[in-house]
């Protein structure tokens, strides 16, 4: 169980884009602005498939990421066990079946596949008897290790790059934290204001203790939780989250409420987001010219027929070196896809979906790199 649980922890956020949940939407705005343009007459998108491009989400990216596009024999990602990829998956519905409501089971806030991986969703539920919309015991534990880890790290940082002050974390705790926790923070900060050290350094070392002192309350609560509600969580149909339903929820709403509005929020962090959204922009119509002028013309899938309203009236020099700088392993899975494709369609969406593997596949500083040379050599210059 703790390889299990190590593992699907170790995968959770590898479908994350660029600049993370921000870019999760910058993906999802794109696809609507220019739905249009690329779904036009003849190829609009069933539901689902819509639902999947509009609501964008890095968890079901993850899933199609060790299911799907890595090279494996038998084509089947890294070929886990149905186990780690049903602990993977904190959501177990599709994208048209999300229910963010009130009372709604947790599993269903998002969703954890898209249609295009509906194959492989199925036989983890198969093989492990959850039906949509309920968990793996261990996707439990997942989910509030990483509510913990987030919800305290990102105050942790607001500290250090002295967006906040310690004593402006202790104010905000204060009616929500344990009284043994304000204790040992209170004396951590008495302590040091006796030394000689300047006032960023005691605010760098108490950061530390609220840390250590808000991880191991957190940890605590959720290990109470699930030893309270063992046999709905191990049945999968707990439909709360274990830090939602503990003692410790309102600490933790708490610290996520204090950095969305100190953090998140802060005028430099909106600029950087901001210009995280421009720059995906810019690269996903790059990149997107050289599939919409390339990933149809191999041979083969020039022949398909459902293909043929879909195949582009020029070929560039351009088109082609940009869909040259797609990870070779994203399109052998779109080209092994639409070989059994069987409407115009579905061609078009798996050609987005080739589009979101690559842009979620990059990391910040590579996919600012890349947009740089493309537009170096779009500008009629040599790549460097």
């Amino acid at each position: 169980m703790a390889v299990i649980a190590a593992a699907a922890g170790l995968a959770h956020d590898v479908g994350n884009p660029p600049f993370g949940h921000q870019g999760e939407k910058a993906i999802s705005r794109w696809f609507e602005k220019n739905e249009l343009d690329i779904c036009g007459e003849g190829v609009s998108l069933p539901e689902q498939q819509r639902l999947d491009l509009l609501h964008w989400e890095g968890n079901a990216q993850a899933f199609r990421l060790v299911t799907r596009l890595q090279v494996s024999k038998g084509n089947t990602g890294l070929n886990l066990t149905a186990a780690t990829l049903a602990a993977l998956m904190k959501y177990t519905v599709a994208s048209h079946e999300r229910d963010g409501g009130p009372g709604a089971h947790s599993a269903k806030k998002k969703f954890g596949y898209f249609w295009a991986d509906r194959q492989a969703a199925n036989w983890v539920f198969d093989q492990t008897g959850i039906s949509g919309g309920l968990r793996h015991p261990i996707a439990y534990i997942m989910e509030a290790a990483d509510d913990i880890a987030y919800s305290v790290i990102d105050i942790e940082d607001a500290v250090t790059k002295r967006l906040v002050s310690i004593h402006d974390v202790r104010a905000a705790i204060g009616s929500t934290a344990p009284e043994s926790m304000l204790g040992l923070l209170d004396g951590h900060i008495k302590d040091l204001a006796t030394e000689a050290r300047a006032p960023d350094e005691i605010s760098d070392i108490v950061a530390q203790y609220f840390r250590t002192f808000a991880i191991d309350h957190l940890m605590c609560a959720a290990s109470d939780t699930y030893t309270k509600h063992k046999a709905e969580i191990q049945s999968g149909r707990f439909g709360s989250g274990l830090i939602e339903a503990s003692d410790a929820a309102e600490f933790c709403k708490t610290l996520k409420r204090f950095a969305f509005e100190n953090a998140f929020s802060h005028d430099h962090v909106r600029e950087v987001e901001l210009q995280g959204e421009i720059m995906l922009h810019k690269l996903a119509d790059r990149l997107w010219r050289g599939i919409d002028e390339c990933s149809l013309r191999s041979s083969k899938l020039s022949q398909i027929e459902a293909a043929q309203g879909l195949m582009p009236k020029e070929q560039t020099t351009f088109g082609e070196f940009v869909y040259g700088q797609i990870s070779k392993n994203y399109r052998d899975a779109f080209e092994r896809d639409i070989s059994l494709a069987t409407s115009p369609a579905e061609i078009r969406y798996r050609q987005i979906l080739l589009l979101t593997d690559m842009l979620s596949g990059m990391t910040e500083r590579y996919s600012t790199d890349l947009l740089k040379k493309l537009d170096r050599v779009h500008d009629g210059q040599i790549p460097a």
